[in-house]
């Protein structure tokens, strides 16, 4: 590979990598939230009745471009929390942690959709398609497409890893770039 395409290659995987860790989950209901009224407005209901799904996503990607792995770890799926520990999450959040730049995202589509994700008791996800623009120190900014899924989880918004991802962690171990190839082009939860 020529020297001047390594630090987009690097970039790319580097990408890859943070959507492997898990950038998918699912949800129902439209692309904002309806707002939630009475009792049971708590700090989570009212951010999920005031935050779409894109816009979670966005926040989401923005803790793992900052490195800001505990961040994400806290907006997972319960049943995700329940077979990694926090402090694994971050250790293997940190190892794919790059100079990449996120400079914007942008929403594409958001649409409902059915998912069979392992141990997810929500059978519909929110699909999220955003267009990520990307810098590397000493480059031009460029573009990548990535179709993700949340769910809504207790009035909030949580996300899943990719299939791939979700085995290594159920296996005790950090994914890697070999478990997103083997789930295949969707991953079962995201592109």
């Amino acid at each position: 590979m020529p020297s001047a395409t390594l630090p987009r290659a690097r970039a790319l995987l580097a990408f890859a990598l943070l959507a492997s860790l898990g950038l998918a989950a699912g949800c129902g209901g439209s692309s904002k939230a309806e707002p939630v009224t009475g009792p049971s407005l708590t700090p989570a209901t009212a951010q999920a009745s005031l935050e779409g799904p894109d816009e979670f996503l966005k926040r989401l990607l923005g803790y793992g471009y900052a490195g800001e792995h505990g961040r994400m770890w806290n907006e997972l799926h319960p049943a995700v929390k329940a077979l990694v520990a926090r402090e694994r999450f971050v250790e293997c959040a940190s190892l794919y942690q790059s100079p990449v730049e996120l400079v914007s995202i942008e929403t594409i589509e958001v649409s409902d959709e059915p998912i069979d994700a392992p141990g997810i008791p929500e059978k519909t996800t929110k699909t999220v398609a955003l267009s990520l623009t990307v810098a590397i120190p000493g480059q031009a900014p460029f573009s990548v497409v990535s179709t993700l899924h949340v769910f809504l989880v207790d009035g909030r918004w949580a996300w899943i890893p990719k299939s791939g991802a979700f085995e290594a962690y159920r296996e005790g171990r950090c994914p890697t770039q070999e478990d997103e190839e083997a789930a295949g082009p969707d991953g079962g939860a995201s592109d």
